[in-house]
């Protein structure tokens, strides 16, 4: 059928036939050595079942063969997958669990690049991951602060949530109104909703602050649940301009990717 896309055709064949596919950032590529560097989690289930990339990374070995579909050339810098869009913002606020560590990780390295000046900007950068282990040294910016939360054993996402919230909080003398803000079914669509991709509607509900002089950029995400819970404090709670912050469920526990 002519009329569906890539995605929505391979979805239509067989799963004997189709294999899996899971979603990946972009860590690094290197265009002399033509290495494409990807960082993959290697983890296993109660019944000792990591899901088909992580078992696919165990036994890779030099020849081990898979496909790669992934954004062109020409994608604008900063976009092509992450998202990653501050425009003229000095004051920075990049938070994840583990699954969004690679792409925080290369965000913060393209900050030492142009267009961007390091030197001027400041903020937080806040990583949820399961073991102290999982811990990495970062390239980033003076002015810019990381913590890393270790959950060890508790909910996926509630340290995540609660060091947003100690982070961002309304200025005494703010004026901020807080607004509605459309629900996202997480368990039947992604959440996705980022400056680039809103609707004319949610454009035109933002603040009066013209947008060269917006000095805040957020850029969340995880786990669906997680990320939509910090959404709703920001943009709702807090009123924050829905312009100035990308919101990002990279999956959702439970469910499988495709699922």
């Amino acid at each position: 059928d002519p009329s569906l896309s890539w995605y929505q055709a391979w979805l239509q064949l067989d799963e004997d036939v189709r294999g899996s596919m899971r979603t990946y950032t972009v860590r690094e590529w290197r265009d002399a050595e033509r290495e494409l560097i990807v960082d993959m989690v290697l983890h296993t289930s109660e019944a000792s079942d990591g899901g088909p990339a992580s078992n696919w990374a165990t036994a890779a070995e030099i020849g081990s063969r898979l496909h790669v579909i992934g954004p062109a050339r020409d994608v604008p810098r900063g976009r092509g997958g992450i998202e990653f869009d501050p425009g003229t913002a000095r004051h920075l606020l990049l938070a994840g669990d583990e699954t969004a560590v690679p792409a925080i990780a290369s965000i913060l390295e393209s900050l030492t690049q142009p267009p961007f000046a390091a030197e001027t900007l400041t903020g937080h950068v806040i990583l949820e991951v399961p073991h102290a282990g999982d811990i990495l040294t970062l390239d980033v910016p003076a002015g810019m602060e990381v913590t890393w939360l270790v959950r060890g054993e508790r909910d996926h996402g509630d340290l995540m949530r609660a060091a947003v919230r100690e982070t961002v909080q309304p200025a005494p003398d703010s004026d901020a109104q807080a607004v509605d803000l459309d629900d996202i079914d997480i368990d039947a669509t992604i959440l996705w909703d980022v400056p680039r991709a809103l609707s004319g509607a949610a454009r035109n509900s933002g603040t009066d602050t013209p947008q060269g002089e917006r000095p805040f950029y957020a850029w969340i995400a995880g786990e669906a649940a997680a990320v939509k819970d910090i959404r709703r404090y920001l943009v709702q709670d807090i009123g924050i301009d829905r312009r100035q912050v990308a919101f990002m469920g990279y999956w959702r526990k439970g469910r499988a990717e495709g699922s």
